[in-house]
């Protein structure tokens, strides 16, 4: 089945995901799942899709008087950042949403239809940084923003290696797209003892890096939307019945994720 976008297109690629191992990815067709409860990291399925042709303890880590700014809990860091009232989607009329498998599902079961989509369902920030789709996409039109997540595939490597990788992601995507306010959004919150690995999927390793990952954002004068926050119960995870295996919301939960976008806009 088809996803239900107005234009979709599919290229073929083969990307390194890792420094130890090469993965051979193939570009495929989406298929909506109404019934499913998440997306699996294992199974291969990305996708370049066009509409037109953490927690306060991550947000206190970067000051306002920074070059970043910080979306979290209502507050905003700079006159620039809005969080008073929720935007219409035509706000995202001119938004590029990067990522994994997290937001292959924003794609699917997510209500917002005005934006672009660019993703991979095992993508890290080193396996996304040359590959074509992306450079395609970055090429394709002029964006206004450009919303990116990724990090839940880096759970078991080093913070220093996937703030070097994001980084260089972001000098990619800057050098192609020097007018759009790249948006940083935080990992979501897992619920360890739901995935294959609680260690990896800890609290606290999601959020070391995500309060790395706010560092970065100030450091390149990106924006920090804490969509960790807008999932996160008092123990900072996912609660249990909102996700099939600890790390994907179901697909009605979704919308969570959108709405809080929507209620946290920055400005072009």
């Amino acid at each position: 089945m088809k996803a239900m976008r107005k234009k979709q297109f599919h290229i073929p690629l083969t990307a390194a995901l890792t420094a130890a191992a090469l993965l051979i990815l193939s570009f495929s067709a989406c298929s909506r799942e109404e019934e499913s409860a998440g997306l699996s990291e294992s199974a291969p399925s990305s996708s370049v899709s066009s509409s037109n042709s953490a927690s306060s303890d991550v947000s206190q880590s970067v000051s306002s008087e920074g070059n970043g700014e910080v979306l979290s809990g209502g507050t905003s860091s700079s006159s620039s950042a809005s969080h008073e009232s929720a935007v219409d989607d035509s706000y995202f009329s001119d938004v590029l949403f990067v990522g994994d498998s997290l937001t292959n599902g924003l794609y699917l079961y997510g209500d917002i239809k005005t934006a672009d989509y660019c993703y991979e369902t095992s993508a890290t920030a080193a396996g996304v940084t040359n590959v074509t789709p992306l450079l395609s996409m970055l090429a394709s039109k002029k964006y206004g923003k450009i919303y990116i997540l990724l990090g839940i595939n880096e759970m078991g490597s080093g913070t220093s290696s996937y703030i070097a990788n994001y980084e260089k992601l972001i000098d990619t995507v800057r050098a192609r797209q020097p007018n759009a306010v790249i948006v940083l959004q935080t990992i979501l919150p897992t619920n360890p003892a739901m995935t294959w690995d609680a260690s990896i999927f800890s609290v606290e390793n999601v959020q070391a890096k995500n309060r790395a990952l706010a560092e970065l954002a100030q450091r390149k004068g990106a924006v920090l939307v804490d969509t960790y926050s807008a999932y996160a119960d008092g123990n900072g995870m996912m609660p249990a019945d909102y996700c099939r295996d600890g790390v994907h919301p179901h697909a009605s939960y979704y919308s969570i994720w959108c709405d809080y976008l929507r209620a946290h806009m920055v400005s072009s």
